[in-house]
């Protein structure tokens, strides 16, 4: 008796073969030895959390002043730290030309109207002869025309000279807002040129800081739910036990820095003493209205970041679902994405060993405790 060889096999079949077989020993020893797993049940939680950022004390507002009329200036009337009321001097500039030149408009004005006082005179007079023949009409239209002209010069020269006026009051820079000198650039003597020429540096540099705000910039997760009039607290180290200072939220950017991936948020506080200098480090707690989210114990989630998951139950078996979750304090999660409150996730010591597909048995059903989340 003759023994015939098998016909040999390709290597993809044996492969195919073993993975079959692998699959029904699997799926048998999951069949065979269900996981023993509690549930818990997503829950909505009272979130009264705070949100803390830092920044920088800025004055109000911050003008750099220079002259309108260039020249040499004449005098300066204030220094470093002094404190000065809208319309206060601040320095002056030379105004002897100045004034000369005034004088000179004013003696055209005067001109002027005594040549218009001329022709109005001559126009009557010749208007009084025409009216008895005694002069021709074309006489009065000229005189007339000589009338007007004389109208239109004192005109001129009434804008000359307050041309001239206001630019002798310019001399005087004054300034423009109450508030603190906080550089200076120019002393009695220096010549400043106000065409053609870019300064480095202001002649006077004025802060208004009655009103300052604290600049801080807040990641953007909270974009949500900072607004304006959202309370805050301003505490500043630099002033020691008194640097609280309670306040809202007055200008919140719409602009959100790609980069830093945070938004600006300004925070006002009235500064009549001056006491808090711009500048300063500052940080800012902000307290958002109370919210609801829904919640999981840490212990219910597997992985981290991005890549996190959990695993429900479904016909008796294990199945891995994604979520986005958020941290709320040491034993909970917030959960962004993935679930709703109500849904039902495995946990317990057994979630540990649990693979997609596994057979599972709910020993007892986690309890689900409403709580209220400070921040």
């Amino acid at each position: 008796m003759r023994i015939r060889p098998c016909p040999p096999r390709s290597a993809s079949a044996v492969v195919a073969q073993l993975l079959l077989l692998l699959g029904a020993f699997s799926g048998a020893a999951l069949a065979r030895d269900p996981v023993d797993v509690e549930v818990v049940r997503v829950e909505a939680v009272t979130v009264d959390s705070r949100v803390e950022a830092t920044g920088t004390i800025a004055a109000h507002k911050t003008t750099d002043i220079l002259p309108i009329v260039g020249g040499l200036v004449e005098a300066v009337h204030v220094s470093v730290g002094d404190r000065v009321d809208g319309g206060d001097p601040l320095f002056t500039m030379r105004t002897i030309e100045l004034a000369l030149r005034r004088d000179e408009q004013r003696h055209g004005l005067a001109l002027a109207r005594a040549e218009l006082r001329d022709a109005e005179a001559d126009l009557e007079r010749n208007r009084g002869l025409a009216e008895r023949r005694l002069v021709p009409l074309e006489r009065v239209a000229d005189l007339e025309a000589r009338r007007d002209v004389a109208r239109a010069q004192v005109g001129i020269a009434e804008t000359r000279l307050a041309a001239a006026e206001q630019v002798l009051e310019d001399a005087v820079v004054r300034a423009p807002f109450r508030g603190v000198v906080t550089a200076r650039g120019v002393d009695e003597g220096a010549f400043i040129e106000t065409r053609g020429m870019m300064r480095t540096e202001p002649a006077i540099q004025l802060m208004k800081v009655d009103v300052v705000a604290a600049i801080v910039m807040v990641p953007e997760t909270h974009v949500d739910r900072i607004r304006v009039g959202t309370p805050a607290v301003v505490r500043i180290d630099g002033l020691g036990a008194d640097g609280h200072f309670e306040s809202i939220a007055h200008i919140v950017n719409d602009r959100v820095d790609h980069e830093s991936r945070s938004f600006e948020v300004r925070v006002g506080i009235a500064n009549e003493d001056y006491r808090v200098k711009p500048g300063l480090f500052c940080r800012v707690t902000f307290t958002p209205p109370a919210r609801e989210v829904p919640a999981l114990p840490r212990s219910a989630i597997r992985g981290s970041g991005e890549q996190s998951w959990v695993f429900v139950e479904e016909n008796g078996v294990a199945r891995r679902r994604p979520l986005v979750a958020r941290e709320l304090d040491a034993e909970r999660v917030q959960v962004v994405s993935g679930l709703a409150v109500g849904d039902a996730v495995l946990t317990g010591p057994g979630v540990a060993r649990l693979a997609e597909g596994m057979a599972v048995r709910i020993a007892r059903a986690g309890a689900s405790r409403p709580a209220a989340l400070g921040g």
